[in-house]
């Protein structure tokens, strides 16, 4: 199909023209009405006033295809643009959980990384800033590098930024002390009926599931059951 016939106007009877355009809502959105001289105006298109001006949309502009399909294009991305707003305002998000949940939303894959990506450039969305905060509060809670790094990918933060953040947040605590206030509180807790093997497998469990290296957990175990 040639170039003239994908650019023919809309409508079977005459020249199809912009007509009208609502007030905009409080999202900013504008409805464009279009309608073939003597017929009923329809709604082609929603825009903003930056879109509307973009594709120079003016009272009586022919309603082509081609217009037709760059509107749409356009009407897509805002509205994927105000999805994305909405869910980061106020939250901390990485650029991979505002594209998983445009996704969920049902915007086209492709556009939600673009959406991402432009917000990630105007800060809105910040990955390390994101992976310093929650890798800082993840070590304040005693865990060690390996869990706070695991808190961060699962947060959608990339391997390589959760790891330096981890290994940051980590360096910045005692992980010796940290190990040994967390033994020492689940020792307390523990049955008085179990005998040194016992605790000493539940005591190093908990210290590696809270991301503490084994040797470090192994360390603070033997000395807490030293005398048992």
């Amino acid at each position: 199909m040639g170039g003239e016939e994908q650019d023919k106007s809309l409508g079977a009877e005459g020249v199809l023209r912009v007509s009208r355009f609502s007030n905009p809502s409080r999202a900013g959105a504008v409805a464009v009405y279009a309608r073939v001289e003597g017929g009923r105006q329809q709604k082609v298109a929603t825009l903003d006033a930056e879109g509307i001006s973009k594709l120079g949309i003016v009272l009586g502009t022919e309603w082509t295809a081609r217009l037709a399909s760059r509107a749409e294009a356009l009407g897509l991305r805002n509205a994927c643009l105000r999805d994305a707003l909405r869910m980061a305002g106020g939250r901390l998000m990485s650029r991979r959980r505002v594209v998983d949940r445009l996704c969920r939303r049902g915007h086209d894959a492709t556009l939600a990384g673009e959406v991402a990506e432009m917000l990630a450039r105007s800060g809105v969305v910040d990955d390390e800033q994101l992976a310093r905060i929650v890798a800082s509060a993840t070590a304040s809670a005693k865990r060690g590098k390996r869990a706070i790094e695991s808190k961060l990918r699962t947060r959608g933060i990339d391997a390589k930024t959760a790891k330096a953040a981890a290994a940051t947040a980590a360096g910045e605590r005692d992980a010796l002390q940290d190990a040994t206030d967390l033994a020492t509180a689940r020792l307390a807790r523990l049955p008085g009926k179990l005998d040194a093997n016992g605790k000493r497998r539940r005591l190093v469990s908990l210290l590696i599931r809270r991301g503490h290296d084994f040797e470090i957990a192994e360390r603070v175990v033997r000395g807490l059951l030293k005398g048992e």
